[in-house]
C-alpha cells in the first residue's frame, strides 16, 4: 500500500511539471503595432515582434521571403517597467555565416525602434491582449501574437 501510494504521488507531481511562467501576463511574444514619438507623430512597425520569457527577451523582423533578424538581450520586469539590454545579434542558421553573433550598432537597433542600450520602459497596460509601453521618447503599442 505504501509502494503504491509513492508510485502515485510522484505519477502527479511529475504530470503537473509544465512552463514557469516568471513574468505573468507579460511572456509570451508581441507584435509591435504602433509607435507614437512626443512631438506626436507615429509609426506603424511592419512584421516587427518582442518576445519575453524569463530573464530573456528577443526582438525580431521577419519578412516573408528573407531570414529574420533577431537580436537577445537581457530582460530586468519589475511588474510596472522593463529594462532591456546587452543585446546580441542572434543567428540559428549555418547557411549564412557571414551573420555572426555579436553587439549590435545603435543604427540597426533604430530599425526596431529602441532608443539605447540600455533601454527602459514604464509599463502602461499589460493585459492578456494588449502591452502598451512608454519609453524616454516614445509609446509602444504591442498585441498579443
Amino acid at each position: 500500500m505504501k509502494r503504491l501510494a509513492i508510485i502515485l504521488f510522484s505519477a502527479v507531481i511529475l504530470s503537473a511539471c509544465d512552463r514557469i511562467y516568471i513574468n505573468g501576463a507579460l511572456d509570451g511574444m508581441w507584435q509591435l503595432q504602433l509607435v507614437e514619438e512626443n512631438d506626436g507623430t507615429t509609426a506603424h512597425p511592419h512584421r516587427i515582434y518582442y518576445s519575453f520569457q524569463q530573464h530573456l527577451a528577443k526582438v525580431s523582423q521577419h519578412y516573408e521571403y528573407e531570414l529574420p533578424y533577431r537580436f537577445l538581450c537581457n530582460l530586468d520586469y519589475t511588474g510596472d517597467s522593463i529594462k532591456m539590454k546587452d543585446f546580441i545579434r542572434f543567428e540559428d542558421d549555418r547557411n549564412y555565416p557571414d551573420r555572426v553573433a555579436g553587439n549590435v550598432p545603435q543604427e540597426t537597433l533604430d530599425i526596431f525602434y529602441i532608443e539605447s542600450d540600455p533601454t527602459a520602459f514604464k509599463i502602461l497596460t499589460l493585459n492578456d491582449e494588449m502591452l502598451i509601453l512608454q519609453s524616454k521618447n516614445r509609446k509602444y503599442t504591442l498585441q498579443k501574437w
